[in-house]
């Protein structure tokens, strides 16, 4: 009897065991993965997308201190492609041609050919937003021609093209948006979504090993991509986007006076011309902060754009005297004066042209004033071209490098402050 009784007891105990012994039957090796490290999506036809993969090749990675490393030769990317509808069947199509299963959370970089953006980009973000292994830190950008072909270019110093663009993105010499950004932008009111531009260009010189006009290299082979290098990938500019849909490119001036309104402007240089050829003094861009606030008079609104920047002054190739705190207080003017021409353009540019409110000028607004916003946001559109910009804008030189006087130059050369104030007036 006492044995029946501790039968049960022993039954649960070795089924336990069993669980607990069974080992992990649901496991993936990363052998049999597909390391995603860039994404590109184009529009092959009228209901048609490509959906382009950058994989990881790890066979062509060399380790850190590896024997042999800089002997690689092939790319340690492979490119894979798929056609579909939708993201899903062209992903679907695609892993037909990929022997491991495709994994997601190590993509760098969202490509989107300008075909395809200027239809509407909803419908392609919806998979990257809704899955569980792509990353919201993914870069987006948008490609003028075929996205595809960024990818297929090899890096000189990266190991591939989507590291590449997103340590390009993070150094902030240009617009910087995440998925996370891009879709925040859609869904919030009184602001428009940008992005990056992203380009292939020349590298402008050639690689080491090769003779000018030989066209041959050190090693005997043949030159690649001619005199101005082999290509490679740059941002060049933001892509200006009107609720999902592309509506036009800036430039990378223009994009300057963009980031300048929505405080993101982290990295810049700013060159001040003295009139003749070599009177130049060049400012570096150490720090920078842009507050906007609304004002309302009637009808009018009036957007104060109030910009602090401190910046160094790097190169002094006119030779002004930056000892004399008079000299530093009309370059800081010219600064300034610098700074506002290139934001008001940029703001011309798109209040006028482009009609996309990317600077958020309806956010303050909401902001600001929530009521008046409700009356204001279903008309947003027309209302946005006709917001006035009041500039305030003070600068600081802080720095002036190793040196307050001109290198090798004689006094009597250097540029004292009367002079400079009447450079400056004859500009």
């Amino acid at each position: 009897m006492f044995r029946f009784k501790k039968q049960p007891v022993w039954i649960v105990l070795l089924l336990v065991l069993m669980v607990a012994n069974s080992g992990c039957w649901d496991r993936i090796e990363v052998n049999d993965l597909a390391m995603v490290q860039g994404v590109a999506l184009d529009k092959v036809g009228p209901d048609t997308l490509e959906l382009t993969v950058a994989l990881a090749v790890p066979a062509m990675i060399s380790p850190p201190g590896s024997m042999g490393g800089g002997a690689q030769q092939a790319p340690p990317l492979a490119t894979k492609t798929g056609h579909g509808r939708t993201v899903m069947e062209a992903l679907s199509k695609l892993q037909e041609k990929v022997e491991r299963r495709l994994h997601w959370a190590h993509n760098q970089v969202l490509l989107i050919s300008e075909e395809l953006a200027r239809e509407g980009v909803l419908p392609v973000l919806d998979f990257f937003a809704r899955q569980r292994e792509p990353r919201l830190r993914t870069v987006v950008a948008v490609v003028p021609g075929r996205a595809a072909d960024v990818l297929a270019v090899i890096q000189s110093l990266e190991p591939n093209v989507p590291m590449a663009i997103r340590d390009l993105e993070e150094l902030r010499t240009g617009v910087f948006i995440t998925l996370k950004d891009f879709l925040a932008m859609l869904a919030s009111e009184g602001q428009d979504p940008v992005a990056a531009r992203i380009e292939i260009v020349p590298a402008g010189a050639r690689p080491p090993g090769q003779l000018g006009g030989q066209g041959q290299s050190g090693q005997g082979g043949k030159a690649q991509g001619g005199p101005e290098g082999p290509p490679q990938v740059a941002v060049t500019g933001a892509a200006v986007f009107k609720d999902d849909r592309l509506v036009g490119f800036l430039d990378d001036r223009l994009t300057r006076g963009v980031l300048w309104l929505r405080d993101e402007l982290q990295t810049a240089t700013v060159t001040i011309s003295l009139g003749d050829s070599g009177k130049w003094v060049s400012f570096n861009l150490v720090r920078a902060e842009t507050r906007l606030k609304p004002r309302f008079e009637g009808e009018r609104i009036i957007m104060e754009v109030k910009i602090e920047t401190e910046d160094d002054l790097n190169d002094n190739a006119a030779g002004v005297d930056a000892g004399d705190p008079e000299v530093l207080r009309l370059l800081q003017e010219e600064l300034a004066r610098r700074v506002a021409a290139r934001v008001s353009e940029s703001a011309r540019v798109v209040q006028k042209k482009f009609k996309s409110d990317i600077f958020g000028f309806g956010e303050a607004v909401r902001r600001a004033d929530p009521k008046r916003w409700q009356e204001l946001k279903e008309r947003w559109d027309e209302v946005f071209p006709q917001v006035e910009i009041a500039l305030k804008i003070k600068t600081r030189i802080r720095r002036t490098g190793l040196s307050t006087k001109p290198l090798g130059r004689e006094e009597k050369k250097v540029i004292k402050a009367e002079e400079l104030r009447k450079l400056l007036r004859g500009k």
